[in-house]
């Protein structure tokens, strides 16, 4: 994922430098964001996972609004786009309780599988700033696991969600830093038990790269658009 990153901001320099007809949007950004977060199981059972980590890692690709059209205003310039997000879980094994052919309960132990969520988010702003910004990011897609069949995941596919608020900081015209506090949530909605889900409170932090714009122009354009 990283390579992605340096690979698309060399090759924007190099659009940019040659004046190529081939470049990004000027209100596209590229983001990898890390994350280091503890589970947060809702059943009491399932405490000893407390004192596990989970760690992850983020690939957004996505459009800063600059107030052209109305709604961009009405919504305080939010931004959109998609993410690609993997979770590497440390929990070597999980309980897991079910029947046998003569109605026997029986308990075994499994381990938990990393995964794998696609989705799409939105990046919204409590406050905005010249320098900085008070955000909020709404996630939401699909999972998939490597392992499943535990009390926790029933199926390979489920529903991936995540809510965040941090700021935002501009260091550089191209670049900005995020630091988010997230609560994200993994399941099958109940469609194929067992499905206690996956919840994790996370620090996350990433690095934003705007390839061809000036925020001074966006600014510009936006107060423009508002007068």
């Amino acid at each position: 994922m990283l390579v992605v990153i340096l690979a698309a901001m060399t090759y924007s320099k190099s659009v940019m430098a040659q004046e190529s007809f081939f470049s990004f949007d000027s209100r596209t950004y590229f983001e990898v964001d890390g994350r280091l977060g503890k589970y947060f199981p809702f059943e009491e059972r399932h405490a000893y996972m407390k004192v596990l980590p989970q760690y992850g890692v983020d690939l957004r690709i996505g459009r800063q609004t600059d107030g052209r059209l109305k709604w961009e205003r009405d919504f305080n310039f939010l931004s959109y786009g998609a993410f690609l997000r993997f979770e590497k879980n440390n929990v070597d094994s999980i309980r897991f309780v079910d029947r046998d052919d003569l109605g026997y309960e029986r308990e075994t132990w499994r381990p938990l599988g990393d995964c794998y969520s696609l989705g799409g988010f939105i990046n919204g702003h409590f406050y905005r700033g010249k320098h900085w910004s008070l955000d909020y990011d709404i996630m939401g897609g699909f999972s998939f696991w490597t392992k499943h069949g535990d009390e926790f995941i029933g199926s390979v596919a489920n529903v991936h969600l995540a809510i965040d608020v941090g700021p935002t900081f501009m260091i550089e015209d191209n670049f900005d830093i995020t630091l988010r506090y997230q609560f994200s949530h993994s399941s099958n909605a109940a469609l194929r038990l067992p499905n206690c889900g996956i919840n994790v409170f996370s620090w996350v932090v990433g690095l934003r790269y705007h390839p061809l714009t000036s925020r001074s122009e966006e600014r510009r354009v936006g107060k423009e658009c508002r007068s």
